[in-house]
Order: C-alpha cells, then structure tokens, then sequence
C-alpha cells in the first residue's frame, strides 16, 4: 500500500489564507480557507474502488506576546527581573509578504537586508540559564491564554538564518561558523552532542591558518523543533543553536492533532500505542491524520555573552 502526506500549512496575517494540498509528486490543488472553518478532504485513486475521506478544522488565529512569567527565577540567588518591552516581536511587520521568498528557497534570507526590526536577546551562559529543560529562560511566550486555553498544543520550529555569520570578523564566513560551541554534560544530554564538519580552508584564500579556533567545525542542527502544550511558552537555551537572527515559526495544531496524540504532543510515545486517527475509506478502517495548522512567526538576533570585567 501506498502511503502519502498531506500537508495544511495556513500563513500568517491573511484573512483567507491559501494553501496547497500536495497528493503525490505531480499535483497540486490550491484553496482558500479562513481560521475556524471545516475543511474536508477527500481522495479517490484511479482505476482502484478506494476513496479517502477526512476533515478538520483549521485553528483560530493566535496573537504571541511577551509576559512576566508568574515563576519567580532567579541566579545564583538573586532575582531575575523580566521587562515586557525588552521584546516587541513586531507583528504588524512580520507577515507573509516579507518572508515569501524564503518560503519558496529557505537558502534566500534577503529579506533581512530590508532594515527590518527585530528583537535581539543575548545567549547568557551561566549555569542557571543552561542546565536544564527547567533553567531560567530568556523570555516567557503568550499565545493564547486570553482565550484561557492552556492545552493549545503547538509546534515551534526555530531556524538559524546567519549559520555562517563571520563572528571574528576576519572577513570570511566559515561553515557554520554561528554555530553556539557547548560540549557540556547538560548540552549532551539535552541538546544532544555536537557534530563535526571539517572544513576545506583551500576554500578561504588568505586565511590565518595559524589562528584557527579550535570550536570551527563543531556545530548542531540549525532547525530546532518541538511540540509543547499550553499558552504560556518559557524560550530558554534549548531553543537555540546559533548565534545570528532567528525566526521562530508558532504552530498551533488543530483538535485532530491533540486527539491522535492523546495527551503525547511530542511522540514520546508514538512507537509503543496504537492512535486513533481520523481518516475514513470505503472499504474498512483506515489509519491516519488529517490536520491543520495556523501559523505565526516572530524573527531574533542571538547575541554572544556580555563578557564580565
């Protein structure tokens, strides 16, 4: 039997959002859809008595601010004060229009030559800050709990845009030069260990080969992602990579996802239960999920550390 995806993707900022629905490799049907409408899906296979049928319901649109988070942080026993104006997020700016090129070639970040505004927040290293999934975070995400909902489940996908950001500014830009170096127990374990790359410096005409740093090389993935439950999201070091700007993609799932995944929004058990799905054919039980989303992003540049004197 042949599986396929199919993928409901609505973007952000429209009022009608639209959207391809890929069936295989060669077709492609566009529709308009508005948050909170039912979609319905249907698929018939030529020459086979088969059809496919499901629906769902795109999500309602989301509104990410900054809070106070209502947990007292602090570091090495002092305070930690968080000001909402530290981060504006700047969605009036960031809609489709400006990263529509980036959709279509993730390589094609020109958009952040357009003097736009973006917010920059600095990658503390103290151990309070990069411990743990419970280390004090650089800033708490609201995104919906005007509506009280606190089991939104949402994907948030991080992506490092400057990966090779010439940081010693020797004027070469090497292979993933950005990449944060951390290579502590806490980093392996939740960030997993680095990768090595080694780099062809034959490439770099006129480099210092005597002051290469030893971190060059070294680097992780630079798409985080993950799915979280609830409105109030704490944006701590796991979520980043990279040095550089950043753009954060906020999923939120419609009600098919959080049923199929039962309360497992990560998959941490996806191998070991059998889910419920939601798709329907006409000659028996099918498996599967049928689901959409309604998307937000807010861009960031990743700061190194303030050096203490």
């Amino acid at each position: 039997m042949n599986f396929k995806n199919i993928l409901i993707n609505l973007l952000p900022n429209f009022p009608n959002k639209r959207f391809g629905i890929y069936s295989g490799t060669n077709t492609k049907e566009e529709w308009w859809l508005m948050a909170n409408s039912l979609s319905n899906f249907k698929k018939e296979y030529e020459n086979k008595d088969y059809i496919l049928e499901s629906s769902t319901t795109i999500p309602a649109p989301i509104a990410p601010n900054i809070m106070v988070s209502d947990i007292d942080w602090q570091c090495d026993g002092q305070d930690i004060i968080f000001n909402e104006d530290d981060f504006n997020l700047y969605q009036e700016q960031n809609n489709v229009d400006l990263i529509a090129l980036w959709l279509n070639d993730s390589k094609n970040t020109s958009f952040l030559d357009d003097n736009i505004n973006i917010d920059d927040i600095v990658y503390n290293t103290d151990e309070c800050y990069t411990s743990s999934f419970a280390s004090t975070p650089f800033f708490t995400l609201d995104i919906d709990s005007e509506n009280q909902n606190d089991t939104i489940i949402a994907r948030y996908m991080t992506f490092a845009l400057e990966t090779n950001k010439d940081m010693n500014e020797d004027g070469f830009n090497i292979l993933n030069e950005a990449a944060i170096f951390d290579t502590t127990l806490s980093a392996n374990i939740f960030k997993g260990p680095m990768q090595y790359t080694e780099i062809i410096y034959d490439n770099y005409a006129g480099i210092d080969l005597e002051n290469i740093p030893y971190e060059w090389g070294w680097h992780r993935e630079d798409i985080d992602r993950i799915n979280l439950e609830g409105d109030q999201i704490e944006f701590s070091w796991l979520f980043f990579n990279y040095y550089g700007k950043h753009m954060t993609i906020i999923q939120p799932m419609s009600s098919e996802y959080g049923q199929y995944f039962e309360g497992d929004p990560d998959q941490f058990n996806f191998p070991y239960i059998l889910r419920q799905g939601n798709i329907e054919n006409n000659s028996g039980d099918a498996y599967g999920l049928f689901y959409s989303t309604n998307s937000k992003f807010f861009l960031f540049n990743v700061l190194e550390p303030i050096e203490q004197n």
